[in-house]
């Protein structure tokens, strides 16, 4: 058990070196390129849920189905051609 203010604990010293200090200044500072793909970033999201409304609204004025619904496309099997053949000899 430690006494108060005695020094067998464990605390972490600051390092006032200078050095250390701006590293740890960068680190915690964005870049301009980081800061710049984040805005795009929020930027592409912000449009991407305007362009969503604006295409509900539309839709909504049409009485349809957004996203549309895909369609349930039944190809039906090919007929068979008829068409007079000539048989090759072997």
């Amino acid at each position: 058990m430690g006494v108060f203010g005695s020094s067998t604990r464990h605390e972490l010293q600051p390092d006032t070196s200078k050095g250390t200090m701006k590293k740890k200044a960068e680190e915690s500072l964005p870049s301009p390129l980081q800061i710049e793909a984040e805005v795009m970033a929020e930027g592409r999201e912000w449009t991407r849920k305007r362009l969503e409304a604006r295409l509900q609204a539309l839709a909504d004025q049409q009485s349809e189905v957004f996203p549309p619904e895909p369609e349930a496309t039944r190809t039906p099997a090919p007929l068979p051609v008829r068409t007079p053949h000539r048989r090759r000899r072997h």
